[in-house]
C-alpha cells in the first residue's frame, strides 16, 4: 500500500486505486470509529515484501471497569442505578 493511501484510508468514501470489489469506502471509517469509540485505536502499518497489515489495539476490559462505564451513562442520562 503506498504510504499516501496509508494516510488516507480511513478517510470516509476512500478506495484504493486498484478497488474493483464493490463498496462505498465506509468499513474502515466505521471500524475505526468502532475503536476509538472504545477507547482504543485502528492504524495501517506498511508490510515487509509490500501490503500493509492493519493493527487494531484495545483497551484492558474488567468487569469493574464495565460497571463503572454503565454507571456513568446512567448518571449522564439522568438515571439511578440499582
Amino acid at each position: 500500500m503506498p504510504a499516501e493511501q496509508r494516510r488516507t484510508v480511513f478517510r470516509r468514501g476512500a478506495r484504493g486505486q486498484d478497488a474493483g470489489a464493490a463498496g462505498r469506502g465506509l468499513g474502515l471509517t466505521i471500524a475505526e470509529e468502532l475503536a476509538r469509540g472504545q477507547g482504543g485505536q485502528l492504524w495501517v502499518e506498511e508490510r515487509p515484501g509490500g501490503g500493509a497489515s492493519f493493527v487494531l489495539s484495545l483497551p484492558a476490559w474488567s468487569w469493574d471497569t464495565a460497571a463503572g462505564v454503565e454507571a456513568a451513562r446512567h448518571e449522564a442520562a439522568g438515571r439511578t442505578v440499582s
